[in-house]
């Protein structure tokens, strides 16, 4: 069973990253739902393409998409070289991303430790 996240469409949740991390987030519960048999779909990576209007981002998904040949519904995500090569990709783009909101949670934790020991 492949389980998609959800593919929402709320100014928050539509940058680029967002959507990447929700791919990333869908291909982990396929991989521990069903390990042999774990697939992308490639619905949900157009799905992904179309809320994502430009960038670098966008260009990994083409890329993404190019990897169902002759129009199959799914790839296999497991010893899936060309996926990982583009999963690679998509994770350079995000990691200042990701570095920053890691920022964010470590300041908002201090000012919550500070606050409780007053």
């Amino acid at each position: 069973m492949v389980r998609d996240a959800s593919v929402k469409k709320t100014s928050d949740h539509d940058n680029p990253c967002m959507i990447a991390s929700r791919i990333f987030q869908t291909i982990g519960y396929a991989v521990v739902d069903s390990p042999e048999t774990a697939s992308l779909s490639k619905q949900f990576i157009r799905l992904s393409k179309n809320q994502c209007k430009t960038g670098n981002m966008r260009q990994s998904l083409d890329d993404l998409l190019q990897l169902f040949d002759d129009d199959p519904s799914t790839i296999t995500i497991l010893y899936n070289i060309s996926l990982n090569q583009i999963l690679k990709q998509m994770a350079e783009i995000m990691s200042s991303n990701i570095s920053r909101a890691n920022k964010e949670v470590a300041t908002n934790i201090q000012k919550c430790g500070r606050n409780a020991n007053q």
